[in-house]
């Protein structure tokens, strides 16, 4: 059961890795793996070179602040994103009966849908990178306690930032999908509302526009009486 489910989550971020790539998003295997981009050192401080002061302490948390504010807008766009390609397929739907040809709306369908797979993946849930207290730390003197601390905190900001920076490009393959379906929404539209009458309804048109024909008509009306 394991390995099936292994199997299959292996193929999802297969699938999610194509997917970016054919939305001109540069990344790895292993950055969809890791839902960050971790390439290179955090630039974390030397620990034993720290010298622990309530300012440090207050910048390593206002970075880590930043960095959970930064990634809270980032989800939000994503969730208005999703949002606005939910309401998009059910109005695309409704254009087909508009078309002789209705197959033409699953172009714009298809990159709806690939949208919100996109979407489905940036929302995919993730352990996430908090500081947390450990036992063993908790046995620490004040000084070693506030250095860990410290570098706990910078470490939980700066990899928060990567996830960050990862789903920002994720947000960004969605966004080029749903605009490249708006796209073909737009034309498709333009060619429904601007295409040519039926064959009947344009001989009706013709007819009524002849005015040889219109007087030919009026000259054999019979009136009543006569």
């Amino acid at each position: 059961m394991r390995s099936l489910r292994d199997l299959i989550g292996n193929a999802f971020r297969f699938l999610f890795w194509c997917a970016l790539i054919v939305c001109g998003i540069e990344c790895s295997r292993e950055d969809v793996r890791g839902r960050r981009y971790a390439r290179g050192s955090l630039g974390l401080p030397d620990q034993r070179a720290i010298t622990p002061s309530e300012t440090l302490m207050s910048a390593a948390e206002g970075e880590l602040t930043n960095a959970d504010a930064r990634r809270g807008i980032v989800d939000d766009k994503a969730r208005m994103l999703l949002t606005l390609v939910g309401l998009l397929i059910p109005v695309t739907a409704t254009l087909a009966s508009r078309l002789e040809l209705q197959a033409l709306v699953l172009a714009p369908l298809a990159c709806f849908l690939f949208a919100a797979l996109v979407l489905v993946g940036y929302l995919g849930i993730g352990a996430g990178m908090k500081p947390k207290l450990m036992a063993e730390e908790a046995l620490f003197e004040e000084a070693d306690l506030k250095r860990q601390l410290i570098i706990d905190l910078l470490q939980s900001a700066r990899v928060t930032e990567q996830e960050t920076d990862f789903l920002v490009d994720v947000y960004r393959a969605s966004l080029r999908a749903l605009l490249f379906g708006l796209f073909l929404v737009v034309g498709i539209a333009a060619f429904a509302y601007t295409r040519s009458p039926e064959p009947t309804a344009r001989l009706i048109q013709q007819l009524r526009s002849d005015p040889a024909l219109i007087r030919e008509f009026e000259g054999r009306k019979v009136f009543p009486g006569r």
